[in-house]
């Protein structure tokens, strides 16, 4: 399935109802599930991405990416963030073959840092 999915705050307690039983959500998911297929120099071959990013307004300017599945480690790949109004970016790769599934990239646009490491 390809889409975009999202979860909001930290499970059930924290969904968007009537009732507040606790304090709101500071943070969202957004969950990626992407294929493409048939040309573009891939040989013909089905290509799967499946990815999250994770963004808390406690932290804000700070974007944690974690992958999970990616086709060809990422070798057609950008991973970064852009503002586009500054005219700034901060990049972690660049069609490079380094994004490998169980890698956590944290990128900080506030300090322009990128640090990455295993979460598996």
């Amino acid at each position: 399935p390809q889409g975009i999915y999202f979860q909001y705050g930290n499970g059930p307690q924290n969904n968007i109802s009537g009732v507040q039983t606790s304090d709101p959500a500071t943070n969202v998911t957004f969950e990626y599930y992407l294929s493409h297929c048939c040309g573009h120099g891939d040989g013909g071959n089905e290509m799967y991405y499946h990815y999250t990013v994770f963004y808390d307004s406690l932290a804000p300017g700070v974007f944690t990416y974690r992958y999970y599945q990616i086709s060809e480690n990422g070798s057609s790949a950008t991973v970064g963030i852009q503002d586009y109004v500054a005219n700034t970016a901060i990049t972690y790769s660049c069609n490079e073959a380094v994004v490998t599934p169980g890698l956590e990239v944290v990128l900080n646009s506030i300090i322009g840092t990128v640090q990455h490491r295993n979460f598996m």
